[in-house]
């Protein structure tokens, strides 16, 4: 059995006296380091108004563009938007084996803290496996925790589809969502306090505290409004006064779902070539790397 590239890599470096082995590990992790910097300036950061659609499809659920009362939007998930409580801050207790145990308590406590999961206590049907798959993942699962505590109610109304995650529209014109707002921890302990005197009549989202808000089931805290004026000159500016372009937005609208069609096909014809390319090459490097090493060790004369 012959070693790779002759052993050439178990020599040592002739100043500090190193393998050469080594020397590659720590160039491949700075590299990697380097790499992971690149990549999130050039492809994460510029798609920070975007991040939103990420989480959400991450979360499993639709998004949400929130627009404060001057109409300047934020695409974030669907949690952010309309639950009211973030329940990974619940107390909970977790029951942990041989916790008494001197030695084996210590092991299992950190790793059972680790793995643990908030939906745990919440969600009765999720599996350890899918808990520690969500906590690995950084996954969370407010929405399903708020829709299966309000009795499977809950509002939706899609107004676009943006990467094929359906998004809702949401006017938030006196910072209902913030979670540092005053109106945001006078809503908290309002709807907790409902919650303890109607532990059959949940609420957990915006949409429906605000249902009850004006149906006056629950007295309005005096930190929040139930409306906003609108004045007359912003409502003009908001619709054009040239309809042509909205009459034509049909037509154009198809047009660009033809030539998105076509781009597609067009992009797996080109999908495939790149692949047979990159299968070539990929073998000659593999053929051209046992040749080297094949040469490497003939022995010298």
């Amino acid at each position: 059995m012959s070693l790779f590239a002759n052993g050439m890599f178990n020599n040592v470096d002739p100043i500090f006296g190193i393998p050469l082995y080594i020397w590659e590990w720590i160039l491949n992790i700075i590299f990697i380091i380097i790499l992971w910097v690149v990549l999130w300036y050039i492809w994460w950061r510029p798609y920070t108004p975007l991040h939103g659609l990420y989480y959400a499809w991450k979360d499993g659920t639709p998004a949400a563009f929130i627009c404060d009362k001057f109409l300047v939007a934020e695409m974030v998930p669907e949690r952010l938007a309309k639950c009211i409580f973030d329940y990974s801050k619940d107390e909970y207790e977790i029951e942990v084996p041989y916790a008494d145990h001197q030695i084996i308590g210590r092991f299992t406590r950190w790793f059972f803290v680790f793995a643990f999961y908030y939906p745990s206590k919440h969600l009765p049907n999720l599996t350890p496996f899918d808990a520690f798959r969500y906590k690995v993942g950084h996954v969370n699962k407010d929405v399903e925790i708020a829709i299966l505590k309000q009795g499977g109610e809950w509002d939706r109304y899609p107004s676009v589809i943006c990467g094929g995650v359906p998004v809702d529209i949401i006017i938030d014109t006196d910072n209902w969502t913030l979670p540092t707002s005053r109106q945001h921890l006078a809503i908290v302990k309002s709807a907790r306090e409902w919650n303890k005197q109607n532990p059959t009549d949940q609420v957990h989202s915006y949409t429906k505290y605000q249902k009850y808000l004006l149906a006056e089931k629950i007295p309005c805290p005096p930190e929040i409004q139930t409306g906003f004026i609108v004045p007359w000159t912003r409502i003009d500016l908001g619709f054009p006064m040239d309809l042509e372009e909205n009459d034509w937005a049909g037509k154009r609208r198809q047009m660009a779902a033809d030539r998105a069609k076509d781009k597609d096909s067009g992009d797996k014809k080109q999908m495939a070539l790149l692949v047979i390319v990159g299968g070539i090459a990929f073998a000659a490097l593999v053929i051209l790397a046992r040749l080297i090493v094949f040469f490497l060790s003939l022995p010298s004369k």
